[in-house]
């Protein structure tokens, strides 16, 4: 019988599965929490293998133990370069021996069971795998009594079913740092920019400006629209018989352009008009046809 490790992750176990398409499953078992890692591999040799693990251990971490059994690949000098070069301890056991490695052998028949009932119903064995996946990970071990991802995570991440979120330790300070940090590059932003507010409100009427111009096209789009909401740097316009606009940033050949609004007053047709255009706005005067412009905030440019 072997002891609890000290910690989630530190020491963990992996082996394979062999599907009936040829695939091979390599799974890694965290023994303390019982948290599961699978990922599909069309070959078990060692460059196949050593590339998966280095993504695991990227996402999850260097443990300081892997135990697998002393068959290929991992009986090979690469694989002990590998463990000596990444710095966990490599500890084989006997092959063909489950009793050895009983946690991950269990889990293996459990998700070839899995994945053969989804054959059966004609459905695709990686998206019902997946769902297993969160499905165990998220589910109360019959051992532990707590889900593997609360285990390992110290927080438990959603599934389907309805989920309620609770703070994680630490979270004023991390909101405090990241409203630092926000504030920090808007005011570099401002500065470069020469930012200015703009005053569009809900209520507004506005006519859209076409984003590709051409000379067979008016500069604006003939329907009057009506600012409807208007979110931190997000302003939406509607027209009761067009769908609602979201006037939106808009990303054109690596180059950052924006869609334009007009303000019309809609006591006097004319009255000066205010225009929103790759960042600038642009007052209009109708009567005189002269146009000046000043630079808008990031606050009050239109969003992705």
């Amino acid at each position: 019988m072997s002891p609890l490790p000290a910690a989630p992750w530190t020491e963990v176990s992996a082996d394979f599965g062999h599907l009936q398409n040829g695939k091979y499953l390599l799974v890694v078992t965290d023994e303390y929490s019982r948290y599961v890692v699978v990922d599909i591999l069309d070959s078990i040799s060692t460059t196949s293998v050593i590339p998966r693990l280095d993504k695991i251990f990227a996402e999850f971490g260097v443990p300081v133990s892997l135990k697998t059994d002393n068959g290929p690949p991992f009986n090979s000098s690469d694989f002990k370069d590998y463990a000596s070069i990444t710095g966990f301890k490599h500890r084989k056991i006997t092959p063909l021996w489950p009793q050895a490695n009983a946690e991950t052998g269990r889990f293996m028949r459990t998700v070839k069971k899995s994945i053969k009932a989804a054959l059966i119903k004609g459905r695709s064995w990686k998206q019902e795998l997946f769902k297993f996946l969160l499905d165990y990970r998220t589910t109360p071990h019959c051992t532990t009594g707590v889900p593997p991802a609360s285990v390992l995570f110290v927080w438990t991440i959603k599934n389907r079913l309805p989920h309620s979120i609770t703070p994680i330790a630490g979270d004023p300070s991390i909101r405090e740092r990241d409203t630092q940090a926000k504030t920090t590059m808007k005011r570099h932003a401002d500065r470069k920019t020469y930012v200015k507010p703009n005053d569009l409100r809900v209520g507004d009427t506005v006519i859209i400006k076409n984003d590709h111009t051409s000379k067979a096209l008016t500069p604006y789009q003939p329907n009057l629209m009506t600012v409807t909401k208007k979110k931190g740097s997000m302003i939406t316009a509607t027209h009761e018989e067009l769908p609602s606009c979201d006037l939106s940033r808009l990303s054109y050949q690596g180059r950052t352009e924006y869609t334009s609004a007009v303000c019309v007053d809609s006591l006097s047709s004319q009255a000066p008009t205010r225009s929103l255009h790759k960042g600038r706005h642009l007052g209009i005067d109708w009567t005189s046809n002269i146009a000046v412009s000043f630079s808008l905030p990031p606050s009050c440019r239109l969003e992705t």
